[in-house]
C-alpha cells in the first residue's frame, strides 16, 4: 500500500528485543546462559534479531528502525522469564531417586546391605547428572548435602529401623526439589552484577545497574512459585526524564555488561552462567513511533 506523502502518525509502541537461553530438546541437555553468550563479558540486544520469534523481538533489521521511522523512548524495562533451574537434570534425579525410594519402601525388612545399595544407586544417579555441564552448583550442592547426611546417619556396619531409613529418601527428594526455590537467586545475579547501557548512534544515553530498571510487568512477586524483577505495573519502571529520540536509519543498541566475573571466570557470576533455559531476557524501550500513514 503505498505511503500518504507528508502525513505521519504516531502511535504508542514498544520496542523489544530478547537474550534466549533455549530449553532441552528430545531429551538432550541445552547449552548454558554462558555458553549462549557471543561476548563472555556482554550480552547486545537490538544487534542480532535473526531467526528470532516475535516472541523474542519485534524489530524488522538489526539496531535501526524500519522505513524512515522515528522512536521517542520514554521508559526502558528489563524482564526476565520465570523458570525452574535445570529442568532436565531435575526431573532425572528426582524420578530416580523416588524409583530407589519406591523400591526401598517396598522392602518388608530392609537390610544394612538394602541401605548401602540404596546410598549407591543414589550416588550413581547424582554423579551422572553432575558431569552434566548445565547443572547448577547450588543444585549439586542439594545432591551433596542428602549423600552426607546419608552416610552421617548410615555409617557402614549400622543398621538403622526402618523409619529412618524411609526419611532419608523423602528427606533428599525434598531438599532436591528445594532446587527449584533458588530460581530466584538467578534473578538477583543478573540485575545486581550487570550494567545496562543505552546507545543511540554510539552515544551513551544512560549507563547504570541493572537493578535501576524494573520490568513493570510479569508474574506478581506474591507468588511464591515466581521470581520477579519489581511489581507487575506498567507504572513501576524507570521512565527517562526527557524523550531519548531514535531518528530514521540511526543505529541503536542496549549492551548488558558483567564487568566483575568471578576469580578465573570474568564476566557473568558462576550461579548464572550455569544456568540453562528455556529463560529469556528481554529489554523493553517503551514509548512512541512516528510512522508514514499507508
Amino acid at each position: 500500500m503505498a505511503t500518504v506523502k507528508g502525513v505521519k502518525e504516531k502511535l504508542h509502541m514498544p520496542i523489544y528485543d530478547a537474550f534466549f537461553v533455549p530449553g532441552v530438546k528430545n531429551g538432550t541437555p541445552a547449552k548454558t546462559f554462558a555458553e549462549m553468550m557471543t561476548d563472555p563479558r556482554v550480552i547486545r540486544f537490538f544487534v542480532d534479531v535473526q531467526n528470532k520469534t516475535r516472541l523474542e523481538t519485534n524489530l524488522q533489521a538489526a539496531g535501526v528502525l524500519p522505513s524512515l521511522n522515528t522512536f521517542e523512548a520514554r521508559a526502558m524495562r528489563v524482564a526476565a522469564s520465570t523458570f525452574c533451574p535445570d529442568r532436565f537434570a531435575f526431573n532425572v534425579v528426582y524420578d530416580g531417586i523416588l524409583e530407589v525410594g519406591n523400591d526401598y519402601r517396598a522392602l518388608a525388612n530392609p537390610t544394612d546391605d538394602d541401605a548401602e545399595k540404596a546410598a549407591k544407586n543414589i550416588r550413581s544417579i547424582a554423579e551422572a547428572v553432575s558431569a552434566v555441564p548445565r547443572v547448577t552448583s547450588h543444585i549439586t550442592a542439594y545432591i551433596k548435602r542428602g549423600l552426607d547426611d546419608y552416610e552421617t546417619q548410615f555409617p557402614t556396619g549400622t543398621t538403622p529401623n526402618r523409619e529412618q531409613k524411609s526419611n532419608f529418601v523423602g528427606d533428599i527428594v525434598d531438599a532436591y526439589a528445594a532446587g527449584c526455590d533458588a530460581a530466584g537467586a538467578v534473578l538477583p545475579e543478573l540485575i545486581y552484577n550487570s550494567v545496562t547501557t543505552l546507545l543511540v548512534g554510539e552515544k551513551i544515553m544512560i549507563e547504570v545497574p541493572t537493578y535501576f530498571f524494573p520490568s513493570g510487568a510479569g508474574v506478581s512477586p506474591g507468588n511464591g512459585a515466581a521470581a520477579n524483577h519489581g511489581n507487575p505495573d506498567p507504572m513501576a519502571t524507570f521512565r527517562f526524564a526527557e524523550p531519548v529520540t531514535i531518528e530514521p536509519q540511526q543505529n541503536f543498541r542496549v549492551e548488558m555488561a558483567f564487568p566483575q566475573g568471578v576469580p578465573g571466570q570474568p564476566g557473568v557470576p558462576g550461579a548464572l552462567a550455569n544456568v540453562s533455559g528455556p529463560l529469556r531476557i528481554w529489554v523493553i524501550l517503551d514509548g512512541y513511533l512516528t510512522r508514514d500513514v499507508q
